[in-house]
């Protein structure tokens, strides 16, 4: 798993506070995703979103990016409205 942070996102502080909260929720999904590499790419206009809607929006990206996962057995839901 890797993270690619544009320092449009912000600085220093606030790209590794992302890193670190989306590494916490990638290990929260790791028993349900299948097994190969991933790379989130994270730019511009997402430093605003709380971890809740973050943990939402990639939980919507990681549907949209591997056809027919399902998050069963973790507690990340996905909500309506959220942009990722």
């Amino acid at each position: 798993m890797a993270f690619a942070i544009t320092r449009k996102f912000g600085n220093a502080v606030a790209r590794n506070r992302r890193r670190r909260q989306l590494r916490a929720i990638m290990y929260e999904l790791a028993p349900v995703l299948p097994s190969g590499a991933f790379l989130l790419a994270i730019r511009d206009g997402g430093p605003e979103l709380s971890y809740d809607e973050l943990r939402d929006s990639l939980s919507q990206a990681l549907h949209r990016a591997i056809p027919g996962w399902q998050d069963q057995g973790s507690d990340v839901t996905t909500t309506q409205g959220v942009q990722s």
